[in-house]
């Protein structure tokens, strides 16, 4: 590759100009992505279109990874509302001047694609969806040209016509590439599907250069060769072939009526595609009608393409959003709201959140919200991504501030990864530490984000780094006091908490006169259970118990280990004759739950409960001392007349 054809292939080229888009670009003269003419059937017309949508479906973000090569699978995985913004991106870009003869051009895309799918049908040799969009994007190289150098094009598309020469062969010598290089080139760097490139970069390739792809692939690029030949044989334009010599597929010639197929499938498709565009006329007129239709739109001028929100009303909204964040419950809240927010504050298609690993100086995407709605790690493609040395966002990191991160540096690979060119990144700081990264950007609608975009993100991505941080702030303290209220082995109320929640419902029973019942559980000859089978087995024994305590209460009920193998259940606002039924419930579960321990340990008891009811009476002088004393007199009962039983010993009467 020479020095000059270098920039034309590998530099800026962030979107393809779509031709059918340029016809009927006066129907999204609104701005509105809504008045896109059946942009999901667009997308099976243009090139433009079509690359655009596969390389967002592609991109790891939207859980593909390089492996849609269907059109209509691509489109599913975006969805309408995406689709149709792109078409409106796309149609902002106008009538660009190309070297190329554009309704020409437009027509061979479209009819090599429906003949490849028909070829494809017949003869069974690769699959027909992949085959059409083959077919539609071969001559994806010639587009990169033509918009990268259009003066030096011309001058290879005239000296290919008048000296009757291979296009293939003038284009080395003006570029010392051919279309085929540099379409797979470019449809390399967006992450294209690996047969949609081989198609692309090998379909004027002789039998032999294809030796080397695997048969599948192979197969693809033979079937897009034989359309290509049909089609320039007819008549119509091609990229590579004179009509003479017509390709195998998969060793075979084509029949007169597999041509006669794939001839009639580009011709109905020619006139799908100009009733698609509103346009008058058969197959034979396509590159009339076309043609005059631009020839109509040169004086309208191009669509505005959106500037974004404008910066005082990003600012107010920006604000409510951080008020928003930092009154969050949750760090799942707070970056539900934030990211909810960026994207209306500051008008982007997407924002997206990676977490850092420093030790392995990589960015990990975890959540994120497009048109598509949220990206969570796990539900879609979530990735890694390697942080680049020397690059815009490592930089960013370091230095703690936003940045604009473009493909032309360090950063082309993760950028790739999510599908674009260009991001606006801001590090979030928490605990003086950088936890993550942000980034937003516009791969829809394709307006580019600048200084503005970086500036108002980092006033988020700090203010949301604080709000992270109280509320990890706020989860340890909850876990230090939880760790200083609860039993470490059952989970439940330690005894010092208990003591101090049951003097808190004495006194509120006394205030209000309202009723409080205890109940005192004790496991039926837990000691053998530890002497049997070991300590392992006694602490499986106390977590199944508390757990078929706090299984059969309510929330509202307070459940607490007293000590050893004994438990106690408050009950507020519970009758005795309701907390005996409680208890019996309790003694029945456990019984029940025994019956499965059987099983694991044959060589004791089966696991049962006593317990001692009691109602706590207040106006009576009742206190904690004497509630325990009652309901632990109950549960010796139970014990001395058996076990597994339930106890109820009488409040005394107030005065």
């Amino acid at each position: 590759m020479t020095g000059e054809t270098q920039p034309i292939v590998e530099g800026r080229l962030d979107a393809l100009p779509s031709i059918p888009l340029g016809v009927v670009r006066a129907r999204f003269a609104s701005g509105d992505p809504s008045h896109a003419p059946e942009a999901e059937r667009l997308v099976l017309s243009d090139l433009a279109m079509a690359a655009s949508v596969l390389r967002l479906a592609n991109s790891p973000v939207y859980g593909r990874g390089g492996t849609i090569t269907s059109l209509d699978a691509a489109v599913r995985i975006l969805g309408a509302a995406v689709v149709r913004k792109i078409a409106h991106s796309l149609a902002s870009l106008g009538t660009s001047t190309l070297a190329l003869d554009r309704p020409r051009f437009f027509e061979h895309s479209v009819a090599s694609a429906a003949a490849s799918r028909a070829l494809a049908r017949r003869l069974g040799c690769a699959p027909p969806e992949d085959a059409y969009t083959a077919g539609l994007l071969h001559s994806l190289g010639q587009l990169v040209f033509a918009c990268g150098s259009p003066d030096r094009y011309a001058e290879v598309l005239r000296r290919s016509a008048a000296g009757n020469r291979p296009l293939s062969e003038v284009e080395k010598e003006v570029f010392g590439i051919d279309h085929g290089r540099a379409g797979s080139l470019l449809a390399d760097r967006w992450h294209l599907p690996g047969p949609i490139r081989d198609v692309i970069g090998h379909h004027m390739r002789g039998a032999e250069a294809l030796e080397s792809l695997p048969g599948g692939t192979r197969s693809l690029v033979q079937v897009v060769a034989a359309a290509d030949w049909v089609l320039s044989s007819n008549g119509m334009a091609t990229c590579c072939r004179d009509g003479k010599t017509p390709p195998k597929v998969g060793g075979k010639d084509l029949t007169a009526e597999d041509a006669g197929a794939a001839l009639e499938a580009g011709r109905d498709m020619l006139r799908e595609t100009l009733a698609l565009l509103g346009l008058p006329g058969d197959a034979e007129g396509f590159v009339e009608q076309v043609r005059l239709a631009e020839e109509g739109i040169g004086a309208a001028g191009p669509a505005a393409a959106g500037e974004g929100i404008a910066l005082e009303d990003a600012s107010g909204l920006m604000a409510s959003c951080l008020r928003e964040v930092r009154s969050a419950a949750t760090a799942e809240e707070a970056w539900e709201i934030g990211l909810r927010g960026v994207r209306a504050s500051m008008g982007v298609d997407r924002v997206l959140f990676y977490t850092y690993d420093a030790e392995r100086a990589r960015l990990d995407l975890s959540r994120g919200l497009d048109d598509t709605g949220p990206l969570r790690a796990g539900d879609r493609g979530i990735a890694e991504f390697p942080l680049a040395p020397g690059g815009a966002l490592a930089h960013s990191i370091r230095d703690g501030q936003p940045a604009i991160v473009d493909d032309l540096g360090p950063d082309a690979d993760f950028l790739h990864g999510i599908g674009v060119a260009r991001v606006a990144a801001a590090p979030v700081d928490v605990l003086e530490k950088t936890h993550g990264m942000l980034t937003v950007d516009n791969p829809f609608t394709g307006r580019p984000v600048g200084k503005r975009d970086a500036a108002l993100l980092g006033l988020f991505s700090s203010q949301v780094g604080l709000a992270i941080e109280n509320l990890l702030l706020q989860k340890q303290t909850q876990k230090l006091r939880s760790l200083a209220e609860r039993d470490e082995l059952t989970g439940v109320n330690n005894r010092r908490n208990l003591w101090a929640l049951f003097q808190r419902e004495l006194d509120r029973s006394r205030r209000y006169g309202s009723v409080l019942s205890v109940a005192m559980v004790d496991i039926d000859f837990f000691k053998s259970f530890n002497d049997t089978y070991g300590h392992q087995a006694g602490d499986e024994v106390l977590r199944t118990i508390a757990q078929v305590l706090v299984a059969a209460s309510r929330e509202i009920d307070i459940i607490g280990r007293y000590g050893g193998e004994e438990f106690v259940g408050l009950l507020p606002e519970t009758t005795l004759e309701q907390a005996t039924i409680y208890a019996e419930r309790l003694r029945s579960r456990v019984e029940m739950r025994g019956q499965d321990l059987r099983t694991r340990f044959p060589k004791t008891r089966p696991l049962t409960i006593s317990v001692g009811v009691t109602q706590a009476v207040p106006q009576a002088g009742d206190d904690v001392e004497r509630i325990i004393a009652r309901v632990d007199e109950g549960l010796y009962e139970a014990k001395e007349q058996g076990r597994n039983r339930v106890i109820v010993k009488p409040p005394p009467q107030a005065g």
